[in-house]
């Protein structure tokens, strides 16, 4: 899983929650060795938000050809790893042109959240556990590694 924490996902969540989408979903046991994050709770060691995307962007560089690079649209510096990684590209996004999108999320609270999924492959409405809107990107980029490679485009 990658976090890439939005200035409105933050607002988002701290005026649902209390807390980040980072603290909240580290709060809910969500996180774990698989994860990366390219947001600012680095900076004392790294110096800058732009140094960290730097450090993170070794992930998708280190994929082979072969490989497939799930990365978010709606975050810039995630969007322009794009052009480091040998492998197949998928993107998704809540606010930018991508791959794997949502439209017309709905917020149920902590019930979860509903919206449609809209991909190359197909468009479906889909009613996440995860609570809050701010949380859909994760459901966007589970789908966009879920779909066999044949039926999304590069």
């Amino acid at each position: 899983m990658h976090l890439s924490e939005q200035v409105a996902e933050n607002d988002a969540c701290l005026a649902t929650y209390g807390v980040t989408p980072t603290q909240l979903l580290h709060d809910a046991g969500a996180l774990g060795p698989l994860t990366t994050a390219v947001h600012p709770t680095h900076l004392e060691r790294a110096g800058s938000i732009e140094r960290i995307a730097l450090a993170k962007s070794e992930l998708p560089r280190a994929l082979p050809a072969e490989g497939l690079a799930v990365l978010n649209a709606d975050d810039p510096r995630v969007a322009a790893m794009r052009e480091v990684t040998p492998a197949r590209v998928r993107t998704f996004g809540v606010t930018t042109p991508a791959d794997v999108t949502a439209a017309d999320v709905v917020s149920h609270g902590v019930h979860g959240t509903e919206f449609t999924l809209r991909a190359p492959w197909g468009e479906r409405r889909v009613r996440s556990g995860t609570p809050g809107r701010h949380l859909v990107p994760h459901a966007l980029a589970a789908a966009a590694v879920g779909v066999p490679s044949s039926s999304a485009s590069n």
